[in-house]
């Protein structure tokens, strides 16, 4: 695919990339040496839509790995593009438009490895809505219970029937994503059961609650149901 003929797929861990995940970014251009917010963010986007439209179809199961594991990593890193989450000594201190703001929660422009610094193009207030790109879509609002589902993998075909909620996760069955059940306030969850259905067998999953949230292993590839009392 074009989209992926310039990426970057190591992990940096030295320098200041130490502070952040460099694995499986999309470059926006072909010569470009830095990522950037917006360019990630619609190729995000462009490629939820794609599967999303593709639901029915037989997707080839290399084309379904590649994307779903495309977007698990991008929703960790995203995060990184704002200033507030970066040390801010790896902030350029020569910005070639505007300025950068280390406390304001506007997407730099660029984001480099090792021991460059990042913002030298500045920050883009076209970028500011990645994480109104990325959160609709991976967290689930159900009906108007009292939380939310986190989904690290792209996932389709929504149906809430009383108090069962069911879902479709996209990828493939050889890997696995994380789900996690975040409640909204601070009121107790309710008690769940979980199934999933793939490859020929329907189990029920035991998750384990982190910080008050219950997490879950999901496999690529099925079919969710979430039921709670």
């Amino acid at each position: 695919m074009n989209i992926f003929r310039n990426m970057q797929i190591w992990d940096c861990n030295y320098g200041y990339a130490k502070h952040y995940s460099t694995f499986f970014a999309v470059y926006p251009l072909s010569d470009a040496p830095y990522t950037a917010a917006y360019e990630e963010a619609e190729v995000f986007a462009c490629l939820h839509n794609y599967l999303q439209l593709a639901a029915d179809e037989d997707l080839p199961a290399s084309v379904s790995l590649l994307l779903a594991e495309f977007t698990r990593f991008i929703v960790d890193r995203a995060a990184y593009y704002y200033p507030p989450m970066l040390p801010k000594e790896m902030l350029s201190e020569e910005v070639k438009m505007g300025r950068v703001d280390p406390n304001m929660w506007i997407a730099l422009e660029d984001i480099h490895d090792g021991w460059e610094k990042s913002g030298e193009v500045g920050q883009e207030v076209y970028g500011a809505g990645v994480a109104f790109g990325i959160v609709p879509r991976h967290y689930l609002k159900v009906g108007d219970e009292a939380f939310l589902i986190f989904v690290d993998y792209p996932t389709s075909k929504y149906t809430m029937r009383g108090k069962t909620f069911t879902f479709d996760v996209r990828g493939d069955s050889r890997m696995t994503c994380r789900m996690r059940i975040v409640k909204k306030d601070k009121a107790k969850l309710p008690q769940f059961t979980v199934t999933q259905k793939g490859g020929g067998k329907q189990e029920q999953l035991t998750g384990k609650v982190i910080k008050g949230d219950i997490e879950f292993t999901l496999k690529g590839d099925s079919t969710v149901s979430i039921r709670w009392e």
